[in-house]
Order: structure tokens, then C-alpha cells, then sequence
């Protein structure tokens, strides 16, 4: 399927999931409704071809909870209003093209249990913020441009198990809180 879809189509009563292999198109930025339409609660809007930037509006589509948009070509910045999503558990962005940093409020997505960014063009540092999830578990970050250190809080997240930041410009040193924490799988620097 190719072309725009009017965002008109949100409307339909009954509508709670679309299953589709090949859909192909731009994200209108300026519109969360047809951010809604495509990434419905559980979306399945992954390996497809969608180009675009993620909605600068993202953070009014609150019913998002599991946002899998795996192997496209979504491009730009991830919207700091993302960080409004209270009820989003599972964010899958994962080889992409977005750039620029994590937002710094990163941290009150606080019901986040994954958080699959790898294999982007994301720059910049990993925020402190990224520790008060309580929930996360999952932390894949590798294969982007980032630089800095990785911060010490990191190691203090009771429930972080997996952590992949390998293949990004981080330098320094890991901490003993991260050494000794229940992550298995700690970062190759």
C-alpha cells in the first residue's frame, strides 16, 4: 500500500489494530491522529517502509503502550513530548534514522519496561533521567553516535538486566554499582 491515508480513518468505531506488510508513506508530523492510526496501542507497523519524523504531538496519543515501528525509515528527533506518554511500556524505534539526543525527561516514562533505540544516528549523552524507570528492564542503545560516559545511576536500576550500548563513541569508565548490578549484558567500550 502506498500513498497518504486521511486521518479521518481514526474515527472508525471498531477499529483497534491494522495488520499490513508493506505499507509505505510519510508520517504527516503535524498530526497525532494519523500517529494514532498507525501505531494503535499494539501496533505492528514494523519492516515496512513509513519515511518521515516522529509527530511533534506524539505525547497526546496516550492510549499508546507498545509502539513497534522496527525497520523503517522514520528520520529527525525523537519529540521531547514523548515523554508525556504515562502508559507506554514497550518503545521499539529500533534501525531507524533518527537523530539528535534522548530527551532529557527521558525518565518519567516511569511504566517503560524496554526501550529498543539501537541502530539510529542518536547523539549526544544518555540522560541521568533514563534511572528513575523503575520498571526498565531492557536498555538497548548500540549502534548510534553517542558520546559522553554512561551514567552511574545506571547500575542502581533494580531491574535493568540488559544493557546494550556498544558501537558508540563512550568513553570513561564503567562503575563498580554497574559492575556489580544484575545486568548481563555489560557494555563492550
Amino acid at each position: 500500500m502506498t500513498s497518504s491515508i486521511s486521518p479521518s480513518i481514526c474515527k472508525l468505531p471498531r477499529l483497534s489494530q491494522h495488520h499490513h506488510r508493506r505499507l509505505e508513506g510519510h508520517f504527516r508530523s503535524h498530526s497525532a491522529l494519523y500517529f494514532q492510526l498507525a501505531l494503535r496501542p499494539n501496533p505492528r507497523s514494523h519492516r515496512n517502509r513509513i519515511t518521515g519524523e516522529l509527530p511533534s504531538d506524539i505525547g497526546r496519543v496516550h492510549r499508546l503502550t507498545v509502539p513497534n515501528i522496527t525497520d523503517n525509515l522514520i528520520s529527525g528527533k525523537i519529540p521531547p513530548s514523548i515523554t508525556n506518554l504515562s502508559s507506554l511500556m514497550h518503545l521499539d524505534l529500533r534501525n531507524n534514522r533518527i537523530t539528535d539526543e534522548i530527551p532529557r525527561d527521558f525518565g518519567q516514562l516511569t511504566m517503560l519496561s524496554r526501550a529498543l533505540i539501537n541502530r539510529n544516528q542518536i547523539e549526544g549523552t544518555i540522560p541521568d533521567s533514563i534511572s528513575k524507570i523503575h520498571r526498565l528492564a531492557d536498555l538497548a542503545l548500540s549502534l548510534n553516535w553517542l558520546s559522553s560516559t554512561i551514567p552511574e545511576s545506571l547500575g542502581r536500576m533494580a531491574v535493568l538486566g540488559t544493557l546494550n550500548l556498544d558501537s558508540n563513541r563512550i568513553s570513561g569508565y564503567i562503575s563498580a554499582s554497574l559492575l556489580a548490578s544484575s545486568v548481563s549484558n555489560c557494555p563492550d567500550l
